[in-house]
């Protein structure tokens, strides 16, 4: 009778190719498989709500998303909310799979309160970084190197380029992370511990290491996202 219905499923994925179901929807290529459970989904009223936690095993880690919900889902303004925890994913399976240069380690993190309006990021604050009970083995790419330094409005790179660090194809580090605070269109970045001058995005560790510090403690959201694209979609890293 032209009323909206009303929606509740409950599912699980088991071992779902990741090279299939990217190359299906026509994403990145992707590796690896998918596991997780979906605990109930309800769609009534032109709301959608899932009824616990969606949990995916990807990235030889755990993902984990709570609180989500929509709200004019097939409207003119469709708004979103979602808390996401991220637990031990394996960077070098990340890395790989997103042109970003190779990171060695394991990293965890959370995404908390996002809100976004018409798929756009309105607010959230968000975390990524190494487990303090990490003992993997740490190691970095001249490329990640210089695509970090890049995002964090760092001058590593050019350290690579005028020294003899630049013989070296990898580094060792002793943890790395980054988070970002969004509100009214301006990400508040932070790193793994404060530096001087700005903020560690990597603190080094070991030899040959070398640390990625940024100094844009404030970055226009668009231009944060420019430059994600960049690094992440050519194999040429783009210093600014």
């Amino acid at each position: 009778g032209g009323q909206e219905p009303d929606v509740h499923f409950e599912g699980a994925l088991q071992n779902v190719s990741l090279e299939h179901l990217s190359g299906a929807l026509q994403w990145r290529p992707l590796s690896g498989s998918i596991t997780g459970n979906i605990p109930g989904v309800t769609y009534r009223k032109g709301r959608l709500e899932i009824n616990g936690e969606l949990e995916a095993k990807v990235f030889d880690g755990d993902i984990r998303i709570t609180k989500l919900a929509s709200s004019g889902l097939f409207g003119d303004l469709p708004q979103f909310y979602v808390d996401m925890e991220i637990d031990n994913l394996d960077l070098q399976q990340l890395t790989q799979t997103f042109e970003f240069g190779g990171i060695e380690g394991r990293l965890s993190g959370y995404v908390r309160d996002l809100y976004m309006e018409d798929w756009r990021p309105v607010t959230f604050y968000a975390w990524l970084g190494t487990p303090e009970d990490d003992d993997s083995r740490h190691r970095i790419s001249q490329k990640a190197v210089e695509n970090l330094a890049s995002v964090g409005g760092g001058g590593a790179a050019g350290l690579l380029s005028r020294s003899f660090l630049g013989f070296f194809d990898t580094f060792g580090y002793d943890s790395l992370g980054i988070g970002c605070y969004l509100y009214n269109g301006v990400c508040q970045l932070m790193g793994v511990e404060p530096a001087k001058q700005g903020y560690y995005i990597v603190k080094g560790g070991g030899l040959p290491r070398i640390d990625v510090i940024g100094y844009n403690p404030q970055v226009d959201w668009n231009v944060l996202m420019e430059r994600l694209a960049r690094v992440t979609g050519t194999d040429e890293a783009v210093i600014e």
